[in-house]
């Protein structure tokens, strides 16, 4: 697996400068970075689907849509699956960035019901940030697992 470096991280133009979370000689893979607890989950899962091969990002878009779907059709409660779905969504969104309908994934994501629900309420938005969280824990051991093959 290639190494990455602070550099590359930057070249990337992230919104704030990773050295708040990385030395400045800092290399490593991408499954490394992806276990560094301290950077928030979706920051990490932003620079994977920029620097992961795109075949990759593609099969990582498909696993967050199907894993949307099945909270939707569960007896998961409304704002965790509207959550899930968001987070899903997101993801699926991030994931198609690079690509040249990018536009629309974002303007599929905004437009959707997910997004309404988790905007609806304050309530349901602790509780749907909370289950966000989860799910991107979730979506991080799924990138682990593409990059590492298994």
């Amino acid at each position: 697996m290639n190494k990455i470096t602070l550099k590359e991280i930057r070249d990337l133009a992230p919104c704030y400068d990773p050295d708040i979370y990385l030395k400045e000689d800092w290399s490593g893979t991408l499954v490394d970075f992806l276990h560094i607890e301290a950077i928030p989950n979706k920051d990490r899962i932003w620079v994977a689907v920029r620097l992961m091969p795109r075949f990759l990002v593609d099969v990582f878009a498909i696993d967050c849509a199907f894993a949307s779907s099945a909270y939707a059709t569960s007896d998961a409660p409304a704002s965790y699956a509207a959550s899930c779905s968001y987070s899903a969504a997101d993801a699926a969104a991030d994931s198609a960035y690079a690509d040249s309908a990018s536009h629309s994934a974002s303007n599929a994501y905004y437009s959707s019901a997910a997004a309404s629900a988790y905007y609806a309420s304050s309530t349901a938005a602790a509780a749907a940030s909370s289950a966000r969280n989860q799910q991107r824990e979730n979506q991080i051991d799924a990138l682990i697992m593409l990059l590492e093959g298994e």
